[in-house]
């Protein structure tokens, strides 16, 4: 299952609270079924909460075509460091960067960028 449909409901309900708060703050109005329908309307067009792997075993658990992207990180100088996204490949090749650095390890946590299935 694709990233954007493995969603939970309460992610719709997080979205529901930003639209509100950005959008509907100034309106003495009650418009919480505006935002819900709102946030289910950007889920079906694709909107997702990126998904944070913090470990060994739920890297290893994301199916073959996977594609992370490694949390961004400073450093002693500050200086942002490019991040490294990697791939899931097939036949126990394990991950492989398709783009930033070159690290042999997949430097946890990463984002979740993709995952294959029913999505596009």
């Amino acid at each position: 299952m694709s990233e954007i449909r493995s969603q939970a409901t309460p992610a719709r309900d997080e979205l529901a609270d930003i639209i509100h708060v950005h959008v509907c703050a100034n309106n003495l109005e009650d418009c919480t079924r505006e935002c819900h329908l709102a946030a289910a309307a950007l889920e079906k067009d694709g909107w997702s909460k990126p998904r944070t792997v913090n470990n060994a075993a739920e890297l290893d658990a994301l199916p073959v075509g996977s594609v992370v992207r490694e949390i961004c990180e400073t450093d002693f100088f500050g200086v942002l460091l490019i991040p490294g996204t990697f791939e899931k490949f097939p036949n126990g090749l394990g991950w492989h960067v398709v783009a930033g650095h070159g690290s042999r390890e997949v430097p946890l946590p990463v984002t979740v960028l993709f995952t294959p299935g029913d999505a596009g």
